[in-house]
């Protein structure tokens, strides 16, 4: 965690995709904090952001219907980190500021990365090794059962560069060394 004091212009960002998990997270931007799960409405989540390695990367789009949910999780950083997560979500996602509610029934703004038009591609597939940060970060956090199923549910595609596949399940797996999580674990800075 970073020792920098944060300033009160901290941004208040929402997190639906690999970081929900606290170690990938952390080590794109080490003072990010996480504060709390919250539901977006009116969106769904996709998988069809073309990412860099040719899969499809997390996407809450918009449908207009306020049943539909993305779940995540609000977090702040320290405001010099803020480039460094810009650059490690790429130039296909586009930032945008939502209204989120919280589980005790609030509902606060924030700033999240969402799929630009020109970078969506319906027929992509997550790497199992991406959607399994999304699930784990997703467990972690506490998030409902229904919505997991939702995520485990989602086909995915076995990434044909087998030393990136093998070196995400190892940064995956490493935090399984004391079990798997339960919903009471209080862990911050791994992901199940």
């Amino acid at each position: 965690m970073s020792e920098k004091p944060f300033p009160e212009t901290s941004p208040l960002l929402f997190a639906y995709g690999s970081n929900l998990c606290p170690s990938r997270l952390r080590a794109r931007v080490e003072s990010a904090r996480y504060l709390a799960p919250a539901r977006l409405p009116g969106h769904v989540l996709r998988f069809h952001m073309m990412g860099r390695d040719g899969s499809g990367k997390a996407d809450a789009l918009p449908t207009g219907c306020r049943e539909d949910e993305v779940w995540g999780v609000l977090f702040t950083l320290h405001p010099a980190d803020k480039p460094a997560l810009d650059a490690a979500e790429g130039p296909g996602y586009r930032e945008l500021e939502v209204e989120v509610e919280v589980r005790k029934g609030g509902r606060i703004r924030a700033r999240m990365y969402q799929a630009r038009e020109g970078w969506r591609n319906a027929m992509l597939s997550p790497y199992r090794w991406y959607r399994n940060y999304v699930l784990s970060g997703a467990e972690h956090h506490g998030i409902p059962e229904a919505y997991l199923a939702r995520i485990r549910d989602v086909a995915v595609a076995d990434d044909p560069d087998r030393d990136r596949a093998r070196l995400n399940r190892l940064r995956l797996s490493r935090s399984w060394t004391s079990g798997p999580p339960t919903r009471s674990s209080s862990r911050q800075e791994s992901c199940p």
